[in-house]
């Protein structure tokens, strides 16, 4: 008698569950939950810092204004989420500015890439990034100063 009423329960026990289930995928189509999506940049989440904005040129270092920039660019995805292993290539319209280790780094674990700036020239470096994958362009722009 026991193991009729145990068969007897679990059998309702699977139909409700069953039954509960088939409510919730009718109100919402069953590709909604089983669609994988690709996360995508966003150029208006990602951002650069520099640190700090103004340094001296190469040849005339000091001891308050170092003649490194350090540059981070941080890559997003709209609802926010850093991005790991993107490829980040950041530019400058000032010609004697040397980016390094290279122009072009890959994002980190933490969404990050790294970049060391110097000049050997002063004047005003307008920074851009751009994400190489989706092509997009990040809109927050930065400028940094190198002085004699």
């Amino acid at each position: 008698m026991n193991d009729k009423k145990f068969i007897a329960l679990s059998s309702i026990f699977f139909l409700m569950f069953i039954f509960g289930m088939g409510t919730l995928f009718v109100q919402e189509p069953i590709s909604n939950y089983l669609r994988a999506t690709t996360a995508q940049v966003s150029s208006e989440k990602s951002f650069i810092t520099a640190i700090p904005q103004i340094g001296k040129t190469e040849g005339s270092i000091s001891e308050t204004k170092p003649a490194q920039i350090k540059v981070n660019v941080y890559i997003r995805t709209d609802s926010g989420d850093l991005l790991a292993q993107k490829t980040v290539k950041l530019s400058t319209d000032l010609t004697s500015v040397n980016i390094s280790p290279s122009d072009t780094q890959d994002t980190n674990k933490d969404g990050k890439a790294e970049f060391i700036l110097t000049s050997t020239t002063p004047g005003v470096a307008q920074l851009t990034a751009q994400e190489l994958t989706s092509g997009k362009t990040i809109s927050n722009s930065l400028s940094v100063e190198f002085t004699p």
